[in-house]
């Protein structure tokens, strides 16, 4: 019995595997066309699946409900991004009144009531995420912004966001799973017309390709886009 997740992932993988081979194999031979005069003048033959149809028997054997997380409490939210965002400063060079941080804190606080409770098919990483972001930008943003670079605001805000979402959670949960068997002799041998289902799925084709981009500052930052 394996994870049907697990299943689908690896014959998606199969086909992007089989992909990354032809290519290689058509860039092999337009090498070999290169050097051959007689070749030199041909089309190189590049074959592409655009889309595969797979249809599988399977067992469905067992269903796991999963587990929703365990979100931390406030206060140790709290803390952990005061203490990055206190440490953040100092670092930059940003100065920030008792006052100002107090403001930030208790906007935060007032963030985090808004947080739903989590369920296994909704983490609170993220909400927690914002509202570190909207107690940020309610309070001490346009200060900040004003005493350093955009750089260092920048940084400043990717910190508090590390910060937060290192310290949401209490306990990871454990994502719902349905455990199946597509193995050929296992079908055959526990199957019959009331218990085999199919697997039906059709996997089409979509390119990405590198893009490739200056920043201000003069790094490059290179993105996969889609063709």
């Amino acid at each position: 019995m394996a994870d049907l997740g697990v299943i689908l992932g690896a014959l998606i993988s199969g086909v992007v595997h089989a992909r990354r081979i032809a290519d290689e194999e058509s860039a092999a031979v337009a090498e070999h066309y290169k050097d051959n005069p007689l070749l030199s003048g041909m089309s190189i033959p590049r074959v592409r699946l655009p889309e595969v149809s797979i249809n599988i028997p399977m067992l469905i054997e067992a269903q796991d409900e999963g587990e929703a997380d365990q979100i931390a409490d406030a206060e140790t939210i709290k803390k952990a991004v005061g203490e990055e965002l206190k440490n953040s400063l100092s670092r930059e060079g940003v100065k920030m009144t008792a006052e100002e941080l107090q403001r930030f804190d208790t906007a935060f606080a007032q963030q985090l009531k808004k947080v739903a409770v989590p369920s296994v098919y909704r983490s609170p990483r993220e909400a927690i995420i914002r509202a570190a972001e909207d107690a940020y930008s309610e309070t001490i943003k346009d200060k900040i912004v004003k005493a350093s670079t955009l750089a260092a605001a920048s940084r400043i805000v990717s910190n508090i966001r590390f910060s937060a979402s290192g310290s949401a959670l209490q306990k990871v949960g454990r994502a719902p799973r349905i455990g199946a068997s597509v193995l050929t002799a296992e079908v055959k041998d526990k199957s019959s017309n009331e218990n085999v289902s199919r697997l039906t799925l059709t996997l089409r084709e979509e390119g990405m390709e590198w893009s490739v981009g200056q920043n201000d500052d003069g790094t490059m930052t290179r993105k996969l886009t889609p063709e």
